[in-house]
């Protein structure tokens, strides 16, 4: 099933929308979207700019702020 084209997945709420705010937590990480939280509890990864990062590895944090003010045009979840 590819999940980033079934409009059942709550994760298809973020397309269209723009990341408004990145914030670390003890714990967990969350992405902010003018209403909508996406709160990650586990260790998040990503590719920004051809660059991969895994948080929290050094210059993850950096990179996750260049999200900030974008807009959402895809995703991939990983089930693991």
């Amino acid at each position: 099933m590819d999940i980033a084209n079934d409009s059942d997945t709550p994760f298809q709420l973020l397309m269209g929308l723009e990341v408004s705010a990145v914030s670390f937590a003890r714990g967990y990480v969350e992405l902010q979207f003018d209403g909508p939280v996406l709160r990650a509890l586990s260790d998040l990864s990503g590719v920004y700019g051809g660059r991969e990062w895994q948080f929290p590895a050094p210059g993850s944090m950096e990179l996750m702020r260049c999200y900030i003010d974008k807009t959402v045009d895809g995703f991939e979840p990983d089930p693991e």
